[in-house]
């Protein structure tokens, strides 16, 4: 009877073993699930924070004629002190946590901010279905391929922002 004691102690062992061995394999996945729910958290605020920075310089130029000097101007507009373009300058929320939390900055042709870009290299989780307006980063192999920026359409009769423009009637018409 001892001999079956201990072949029944060597079989509990080996199933506390395995127990554990399970619970091991079960916390990491939970853990990278996890990981990856707040990766794709931080991914779809940088999205929302990219493109209120998108929409905040495409307001500032639409409103002055001109791109601003720097992103502070989009809080505090230099040329109507009421005017706000943006709540607030939010931070980069895919930089990593000890690094400063600042954009890069896309320059204009005329030396202002065109638009802001993340600084990290991470690869996107989401590849696909964008909005209309970012259809551009379907192909970005990082985050940091991710620009969000404004560039004014020219339309081929509209005039420049600041131009004057006159308008000639034609008496001789029937």
């Amino acid at each position: 009877m001892n001999g079956l004691r201990r072949s029944q102690r060597g079989f509990t062992y080996l199933v506390v073993l395995g127990a554990v061995a399970i619970l091991i394999i079960t916390a990491g996945v939970a853990e990278e699930l996890a990981s990856r729910a707040k990766r794709a958290e931080r991914e779809t605020e940088l999205l929302f924070r990219g493109t209120a920075y998108m929409h905040a310089i495409e307001s500032f130029y639409k409103v002055n004629g001109n791109y601003p000097r720097e992103l502070q101007e989009l809080v505090r507009d230099p040329h109507a002190a009421h005017r706000r373009h943006l709540r607030m300058l939010y931070p980069d929320p895919m930089a990593k946590p000890r690094a400063a939390s600042a954009w890069e900055i896309v320059p204009s042709p005329d030396g202002g901010i065109a638009g802001v870009v993340s600084t990290s290299d991470e690869e996107p989780l989401k590849k696909a279905n964008f909005p209309k307006a970012l259809k551009k980063f379907e192909d970005a192999k990082t985050y940091r391929d991710w620009v969000f920026d404004y560039v004014p359409r020219l339309r081929t009769n509209a005039p420049l922002p600041g131009t004057i423009t006159t308008t000639t009637t034609n008496s001789d018409s029937p």
